[in-house]
């Protein structure tokens, strides 16, 4: 809270006593030349001509003497204690030390926390593979079944949701084991905030073999093969050889043995699935339980994949030659898209044959690139509008010098921003990620959020000639641009939008395979336009049904 005025100063050029001295002389000019008036006035006029004249002379005196007005507010804010509550599936473990679960609950009712509370203010959260907000009513039923630990993430997450507050400290409950995220301790060093560790559990040896993660594309295909990343940990168990089995809808489809080397170790192992039906498919990993084993909780995972009937149809409309077709054709020819091109040649002509009502009816995603354009004409824009309205698919938009912002407001409905100012020239900009582009699935490009950081802020610039975007409403800033000649990063490069079915997005750039061409050759680079292009596809294709 802003408290009232804690102090008030006045401080000027020269010395007071000259101040003084000067205002003083002013004030007897003043009365010197208005002793008598010509022509005579009343006095009461005469008196407001004194008054009126003498402010001036002070006025011009403070500008001269450079007065400055000093206040001071002092703006207490009391201490955020953020609780940080581990709710992966190895809470729930129940070892030498007694139950996990007991020992997190005794901990959450400790009369400490009465006291803490007259010194912060506490805020509750638990986590897994991801962070979630809990209130104090809440946290008793906290379901411990999370099938990762991303320690690191949990606190990520927690100093960027408290930037804007005073975060006093971290504390954080959990029996330590990360199984994603990668080392904590590393990101330790770099909070402003000082991190409580309050551990649950035996440190004693255990016996437990378990599934500690699994990788899988959340998308897949009729009759093509999918990977599955899968790895798994021997703690306290010689080499042993045992079955691993892959379930779908309750029923077996593959077992094949693996060998497990002595504890500690890992092994990490590709499987593959391979959809025999469209929907929703249940998946579950599985070992079987050992003697003496700790837990046979963490023994399986349950993954759902989303099986499509055909591959994701994708037509790329360009207003002109452009080295980043070559560039989107590259990345975007996959088994998992289906990529066609309409390219624009001059007066209306396109490269290719125009598309039917019943072709476009086909497309699952359209990509405008430079188009509209000035000179594209209406017949494909009509077109492809009567077709978006007739049923409604996601539209990424990339804003390039030729592209006619004025015929793109009749898509409005389809895109993230309902209007655009564009600069006669281009700039080239920076990319740098919003707070919620750290962490969200379009721009991780790595598994790791510092690698994901780290690799956007290498990147080279690219063109661009929008300024100030208006967003509609439900728009996402994930990536602003950034040039030489600004202070801050303020203006959109990379937009989502979603509206109920309707998803889109939005690069207020080109030029994109500087972000590929240029980065060759140079090592330990994490390659950005081929994950961002591939996540950005997912995310948008996500409402898509055949």
């Amino acid at each position: 809270m802003k408290s009232p005025i804690e102090q008030f100063r006045l401080t000027f050029s020269a010395s007071p006593l000259l101040v003084i001295l000067a205002i003083l002389g002013l004030i007897l000019f003043t009365l010197f030349i208005y002793r008598r008036t010509n022509p005579i006035v009343s006095p009461a006029l005469r008196y407001f001509l004194i008054l009126l004249r003498t402010l001036a002379l002070m006025l011009t005196a403070f500008i001269g003497f450079e007065l400055v007005l000093h206040l001071q507010f002092k703006n207490v804010q009391q201490k955020v204690l953020a609780v940080a509550i581990d709710r992966s599936a190895s809470m729930s473990i129940v070892d030498k030390s007694g139950s996990r679960a007991q020992q997190l609950a005794r901990i959450l009712h400790d009369p400490i926390f009465s006291d803490l509370q007259k010194l912060y203010t506490i805020k509750y959260y638990s986590f897994a593979n991801d962070l979630k907000g809990e209130t104090k009513a809440d946290i008793d039923s906290t379901h411990l079944t999370g099938d990762e630990t991303n320690i690191r993430l949990a606190m990520e997450k927690i100093s960027i949701q408290n930037s804007d507050e005073n975060l006093g400290a971290i504390l954080l409950i959990s029996d330590g084991s990360y199984t994603t995220g990668g080392n904590p301790l590393r990101f330790a060093d770099q909070m402003t905030a000082p991190i409580y560790a309050l551990g649950t559990g035996s440190s004693a040896a255990i016996s437990d073999l378990s599934i500690v993660s699994v990788d899988a594309n959340p998308l897949a295909y009729v009759g093509q093969p999918t990977p599955i990343r899968v790895k798994i940990r021997n703690l306290g168990f010689n080499s042993v050889t045992i079955p691993f089995n892959m379930s779908v809808d309750g029923r077996i489809i593959s077992s094949e043995n693996i060998e497990l080397l002595s504890s500690p170790s890992e092994i990490e192992k590709t499987t593959t699935f391979t959809p025999e039906a469209a929907g929703r498919q249940k998946i579950i990993l599985s070992l079987p339980a050992q003697e003496r084993e700790l837990s046979t909780e963490n023994n399986r995972r349950t993954i759902y994949i989303d099986v499509m009937q055909s591959k994701l149809s994708i037509l790329m409309i360009s207003g002109g030659v452009t080295p980043d077709i070559t560039f989107f054709k590259k990345h975007l020819t996959t088994d998992r898209y289906q990529f066609q091109l309409l390219s624009h040649k001059k007066n209306g002509a396109y490269y290719q044959n125009l598309p039917s009502a019943d072709d476009l009816r086909q497309i699952d995603l359209f990509i405008f690139y430079n188009f509209p354009a000035g000179e594209t004409g209406a017949i494909v824009p009509a077109k492809i509008r009567e077709s978006l309205i007739s049923r409604s698919r996601p539209v990424l938009v990339v804003c390039g010098a030729l592209t006619s912002f004025k015929e793109l407001e009749a898509f409005a409905d389809f895109i993230p921003f309902s209007k655009a100012a564009q600069s006669p020239e281009d700039k080239l900009v920076y990319p740098v990620l919003s707070p919620l582009g750290l962490s969200h699935a379009v721009t991780q490009v790595s598994n790791d959020l510092s690698d994901t950081q780290d690799a956007w802020s290498a990147l080279p610039p690219i063109y661009s000639s929008v300024t100030m975007p208006e967003l509609l409403p439900g728009s996402e800033v994930l990536v602003y641009s950034h040039n030489d000649t600004q202070t801050a990063a303020t203006t959109p490069l990379i937009a989502v939008r979603s509206n109920g079915l309707q998803k889109s997005a939005a690069i207020f750039a080109h030029e994109l395979w500087r972000w590929d061409l240029m980065l060759r050759g140079l090592e330990d680079r994490q390659q950005v336009l081929a994950p961002f292009l591939d996540n950005l596809v997912r995310w948008l294709e996500m409402f898509r049904t055949d």
